[in-house]
Parts: structure tokens; C-alpha cells; sequence
């Protein structure tokens, strides 16, 4: 593929693009993506079963390898596969691709490079499900200064 061809593939903006799945399998998709440095200098492409938790992952230093060495905590391209071996095969013929090639890939769908996860999670990191669960807990048992117990 020549990166004429790069320009014209059509990328869904507003939200994740979900393939037509085929009767009878699991609501599961696998997912291709790329996580960039905040400069740019670095670039991680990846292939997942979950995207949030494996971006989530990654964000957070939780996995060893490049994407904490390189602090490649943006996540600035991702496409989603009905099929684990489409997806596997897509990460690696990109990730065979010259850095021109990812680049013109990645602007086709973020131009300006933005973290396309930006407000999956809350300020502390935890995925915006997971803030609700801690919310809940809270309220649940709340801490005794809180609740206006009596301090010793």
C-alpha cells in the first residue's frame, strides 16, 4: 500500500469504528493502536482484546517494556478487527511500515496528534467505571471524620 492510499481510507472521527460482527460470536473485538511520547519521537504500536485497560495499562507504567521506557502514554491510532488473527496481522504489517508511513497513518485519523483517550479516565487514572465503584465504596464506608465520628 503506497501512502496515496493512506490518504484515502475512511476513518470514523466522532467514534470508535466497531466491524459487523458475524452471527453467533462473543461481543469481543480486537484492537490495533499506537501510543506516541508526548514529543512525538517515540511510537508503540500494539494489538489488544481490550483497549481501555490495556491503554489504561500502559498510561500508568503498570506493564515494563518500551512504552514505559519511552513514556509513550498517548494514544493517538487505533483500529478494531472482528478477529484476533486480522488484528495480529494488521500490527505487524504496520509495524513493518517506515515511520513516514505510520506517520501519514495516524493523521488520517488524528492530524494533530491528540490522545485519543483523553477523558477515558479520571484525574487520578482509574478508568471513569472504576471512580464510580470507589464512589460507591466511599459511601458505603465512609472514613469516621467524614461521617462526623468522634476523633481520640
Amino acid at each position: 500500500m503506497c501512502s496515496n492510499e493512506i490518504t484515502k481510507m475512511s476513518v470514523k472521527l466522532s467514534a470508535l469504528h466497531i466491524p459487523e460482527k458475524p452471527p453467533g460470536l462473543l461481543d469481543k473485538y480486537s484492537w490495533v493502536y499506537m501510543l506516541s511520547s508526548s514529543s512525538r519521537r517515540a511510537l508503540y504500536t500494539g494489538v489488544t482484546n481490550n483497549l481501555s485497560d490495556r491503554v489504561f495499562q500502559h498510561k500508568n507504567d503498570i506493564l515494563d517494556g518500551f512504552t514505559k521506557k519511552y513514556k509513550c502514554h498517548r494514544l493517538v491510532y487505533y483500529e478494531s478487527f472482528a478477529y484476533i488473527g486480522e488484528a495480529i496481522a494488521r500490527e505487524k504489517e504496520v509495524k513493518a511500515w517506515r515511520r513516514e508511513k505510520k506517520n501519514a497513518l495516524i493523521e488520517t485519523m488524528n492530524p494533530q496528534w491528540k490522545d485519543l483517550s483523553e477523558g477515558w479516565y479520571d484525574v487520578k487514572g482509574l478508568p471513569q467505571e472504576g471512580q464510580r465503584n470507589a464512589e460507591r465504596n466511599r459511601k458505603v464506608s465512609p472514613h469516621p471524620r467524614q461521617a462526623g465520628g468522634a476523633s481520640k
